[in-house]
Parts: C-alpha cells; sequence; structure tokens
C-alpha cells in the first residue's frame, strides 16, 4: 500500500474530524481526567475550519492509494523573540 502526504483542502476536513473522534474517544476512555471520550463533531469541524484559514498552520493528511484519507497532521508556526545564544 501506497500513502500520499499532501497539505489538506477544506474537502477533507469530515475524514479529519472522523479520525480525531476515533483518537479522542481513546484518550477519554484512558484519561477521562484530562479528555471527554465523545467530542462534538460540529467543534471539531469549526476548529479544523479555523486552523484551515490560519495562515500560522499547516493541515496534513495521509492518503492510501486508494484515495482514503488515513491519517493527518497539524503544525503551527510560532514566532518567537531571538533566542540568546
Amino acid at each position: 500500500m501506497m500513502t500520499t502526504i499532501r497539505e489538506a483542502p477544506p474537502g477533507d476536513i469530515d475524514a479529519m474530524v472522523r479520525l480525531s473522534g476515533m483518537v479522542q474517544r481513546l484518550h477519554g476512555q484512558h484519561r477521562p481526567d484530562l479528555f471527554v471520550d465523545e467530542p462534538s463533531q460540529a467543534g471539531m469541524t469549526e476548529l479544523f475550519r479555523s486552523w484551515l484559514r490560519d495562515e500560522a498552520s499547516t493541515l496534513l493528511v495521509a492518503e492510501s492509494d486508494g484515495g482514503e484519507v488515513v491519517g493527518h497532521r497539524d503544525s503551527f508556526a510560532v514566532h518567537r523573540a531571538s533566542a540568546r545564544w
């Protein structure tokens, strides 16, 4: 199986919400003190939409050779003051 990593367009949001929900449920089952086990799909959808609009964020998806989104990753640029070294 071949996997392609590519930038996520808005059309991938449903797949990212589905995958994130699976992970959040696992977190919630094992660490209910930190995570809810049934996150809001509407909330996650809006979160991904906001990240796609944010120029400081990059959303990537892993797509199987069959065209299915099988993973995703988010990253954010953080600008800090110059280091002292």
